[in-house]
Order: C-alpha cells, then structure tokens, then sequence
C-alpha cells in the first residue's frame, strides 16, 4: 500500500503563511503575539484546536448529494487548513513562485470570492487541480484557450502567454482567478454553472465542477457526476481536495490505497486590526520547561501584543 503522511504544523514546526505578500513564520507561540510586515503590525491569533485525523481519497459516485454519499459542506476543511496544506506540499515545492506571489495568490482567492459569493474553498479546491497554485502555469489550448491558474475558458488573465512574466503581479494574478470564477460571456464560470446546477444542496458544487470540467451540457440525464467529460474523476477529486486530500486525480496513480494523516496542530489566522505601535522586537525560542516559547531578544521577528497577558 502507498501511503503519505502529512503532518501541517507538527509540534515546534514551522508553517509558512503568506500575507500581505510576507512571510510569516508561524511556530507554536502564545495566543497573541504581533507580526511587523509589509502591511504594518498585525495580530497573529492561533487557532488551538488539534487536527488529527486520516482521509483516504473516495471515488464518489451518484449525483453529487449528501443522500449520495458525498461530502456535506460542515465535511469540509477550514479555508485555513485547506491553504496552508496545499501551499507546503504543492505550492511551495511544485511552482516557482515567490513569497510575494504566493501571498497575492492568497488574498486574490478572498477578493474574487467576496465580489462572487463562491465559496473561497471550492475556488482554492478548484485551482489546485487545474494549476497547482503555479502563477505561471502555462496555457492550454484544444477547441478553446484554457489560461492561467483556473486554466479558464478564454480567460483574459496569464502571466506566461506570451511570455513568461516576473513578477506576476496582483492584477494579473486576481484576473486569472476571476476568470475562473465570475461571470463570462461563454458561462463557463464556477459562479454561473453553481447557479445552473439547480441544485440547493451541496451537491451544487459537484454538479459545477463537473461542468466546469467538461462543459455546461455534460451532465447526462441519470445526473451520474463520475463518468464522461474530459477527466471522470474531476468532482470526486473536488470533493476529496475538500476534505484534505492532496495528490493525484482519482487517487494514487497505482490505484493503491491513499491516506493523509495530520498531528496534533495549531493553525495561524489573521485579526483584521492592524496596530501602528512598535514595541520592542522579540524572537520566540523553545522553553524547555513547558515545550511553548519565551522572548529571546537576540533576534527580529515577533513583537508582543500589548494586549496579550499570557506572559
């Protein structure tokens, strides 16, 4: 049996999370602590819940709904989660992004679900599999042009078409996403084809990515999510990536048996208040007392929270 294991944040390691186009290095800190980036101070809050757990890839079938057997929406993973395990093990280690990049990736996600009510999660679900977060992923191009990170029907947004573009700015990053996910004049769009499912349930979602894979007349008339269009697997996968799975279309390409496994962790999360004071610069180091971490002023990156009492 092939297996991978994935342990997001494992105690005392890093997560890489990227906003406002810096990184942060998010370790096991207090519940406050203050992040200097390019956007000014802002609060870093964890989440301490544990995430524990395994997910094994399913090949759902039916039409998409709960009575089905797939994944109601409450199944699904935090948006959070859901980034910061793609962004490790894909993002990071399959595209040729920068930091910067990366980051505008993450808000643009955000800015393109507030303007269409899509839910950021099915968009991120949607871009891995077309892109793999890559922000010069290259165009496709069979009866119709397929560009950018949605790899969208004659989508405007590219930043390797003509030529590959470095830095790929904000704009063109947000553009890609946009055109995946509002309106077009084809409809091909995660925001028209949700509203042509016809569906209220979660299955909206599975009957969008199904035609968003192979086109809005795809679905055939026993509503069967799993066969045909370019890719049968395209909205078993969305589901699985839903709920965590990262890897191949279908599941293991030996057709093996798959799991993610996650430990015990902590995910980092933004407050939306951002601070103008800069108090002294602290690092966290590791108190061997209690495994948390203690100021060591010999180094530059986090600040305490005025506001924070845990110390």
């Amino acid at each position: 049996m092939v297996s991978f294991r994935l342990a997001v944040v494992a105690q005392l390691a890093a997560v890489v999370d990227y906003v406002s186009g810096a990184a942060l290095i998010a370790e096991r800190v207090p519940e406050k602590a203050q992040f200097r980036g390019a956007a000014g101070n802002r609060f870093l809050h964890l989440i301490t819940t544990p995430l524990t757990g395994s997910m094994r890839y399913t090949a759902y079938k039916g039409n998409g709904s709960i009575e089905d057997g797939w994944p109601a929406q409450g199944q699904w993973l935090d948006f959070r989660t859901l980034w910061v395990t793609n962004q490790r093990v894909q993002i990071n280690k399959i595209c040729d992004n920068t930091e910067a990049e990366t980051g505008d990736l993450y808000k643009a996600i955000f800015a393109v679900s507030k303007t269409t009510g899509v839910d950021p999660r099915f968009i991120l679900a949607v871009m891995m599999n077309e892109s793999r977060g890559c922000v010069r992923v290259q165009t496709t191009s069979l009866a119709v042009s397929n560009p950018g990170l949605m790899q969208s029907y004659e989508g405007r947004g590219s930043c390797s078409d003509p030529a590959p573009l470095t830095p790929c700015p904000y704009k063109e990053i947000e553009q890609m996403v946009t055109d995946g996910v509002a309106p077009n004049e084809a409809g091909v769009n995660l925001q028209d084809l949700i509203a042509r499912s016809n569906a209220t349930g979660v299955e909206k979602y599975y009957i969008a990515a199904r035609m968003y894979n192979s086109g809005p007349n795809s679905i055939s008339s026993d509503k069967e999510l799993s066969v045909g269009g370019a890719d049968a697997c395209y909205a078993a996968d969305m589901a699985n990536r839903l709920l965590g799975y990262i890897g191949d279309s279908c599941g293991p390409s030996d057709h093996s048996e798959s799991s993610l496994e996650w430990s015990p962790t902590s995910v980092p999360s933004w407050d939306s208040t951002a601070t103008t004071a800069a108090p002294p610069t602290v690092w966290w180091t590791p108190s061997a007392a209690n495994a948390w971490w203690t100021p060591s002023p010999a180094n530059a990156w986090w600040t305490p929270s005025p506001q924070s009492t845990w110390w």
